[in-house]
């Protein structure tokens, strides 16, 4: 549970997040304990505002989505291989509609089948600059 946290930002200013996450997994384990597999569904819905009080205008967010995660060699982290599938995430505002939308499958390999494609901050936490300009746009007043 996120409420009014900063969570990235964008160059009109920083977002903060209202948000809720629900998850479930099942995990699968070798005779000597160790993790083989984990599968893990997700419900995530929230909204976003430049205001640390979350006022004025909003960004709807939400996510359905699951994964598998399988270990190459039984409990090493390091070996893992994630395959994730679903809706990843869908961000909407009134009066703009869908802003982005990333759904379908995404392999171990980078490949992503389906709708959109990368998440739109990479890992040096960038927003990719047509999601900044369309979030910018939704969210001033």
């Amino acid at each position: 549970l996120l409420e009014n946290e900063p969570v990235f930002e964008l160059s009109c200013g920083t977002v903060y997040e209202t948000s809720t996450i629900h998850r479930e997994g099942i995990r699968w384990y070798s005779a000597e304990g160790l993790l083989l597999r984990r599968f893990v569904t997700e419900d995530v819905q929230g909204t976003w505002s430049l205001s640390p009080t979350g006022e004025g205008p909003t960004v709807a967010f939400f996510a359905h989505d699951n994964w598998t995660d399988v270990y190459t060699t039984p409990g090493d982290e390091e070996s893992v291989s994630t395959t994730f599938h679903g809706d990843s995430f869908t961000a909407m505002a009134p009066g703009y509609g869908v802003l982005f939308h990333i759904a379908g499958q995404d392999l171990p390999n980078g490949t992503h089948h389906g709708a959109g494609g990368a998440f739109f901050i990479d890992d040096e936490g960038n927003v990719d600059p047509e999601v900044d300009a369309a979030l910018c746009e939704a969210l001033q007043p």
